[in-house]
Parts: structure tokens; sequence; C-alpha cells
């Protein structure tokens, strides 16, 4: 399966519903075998101060030359 994303290849926010891809357009290739797994950069997102807050989560790619897109939203409750 050839895989074509943006970096990054998912961008998760507490406070953005536009997600802010770093290479606009441009997207990088892999090509991966059955049972391969795609291991990308980890980022920790800081606490976010206020309570309770939404994380909005985003990824667009290719699989295939198949477009995907996926597009998430969340309310994260904190107790």
């Amino acid at each position: 399966m050839l895989i074509e994303h943006q970096l990054p290849l998912v961008s998760v926010s507490f406070t953005n519903t536009i997600h802010n891809f770093t290479e606009g357009d441009r997207f990088i290739s892999q090509e991966l075998e059955s049972g391969d797994i795609y291991y990308q950069p980890t980022e920790i997102l800081p606490f976010p101060e206020a309570g309770d807050t939404n994380i909005y989560i985003n990824a667009t790619f290719k699989a295939n030359g198949n477009l995907i897109h996926i597009d998430h939203d969340e309310e994260l409750l904190f107790q």
C-alpha cells in the first residue's frame, strides 16, 4: 500500500478548528507492506488551562491514490 500525506500526518489541537499543515499541498510518500507499522513523531500537548474543552483532530492522506479525509471533534470532560 502506498501512503501519501502532508506533515504532520495527524493534526491535533485544543483550540484550533483550522489545521495548519507545514507542507501545504506537498505530500510525503511511504510504501507499506502487510503488517507494517508506520511510526510518526510523538507530540505531547500541554494540559488545557480551562476546565472542559474540545479536541480537534484532522488528517488528510492518500491510500493507493484514494484521498481520505478524517475530521473529528470531541468534547473532553475532566473530573
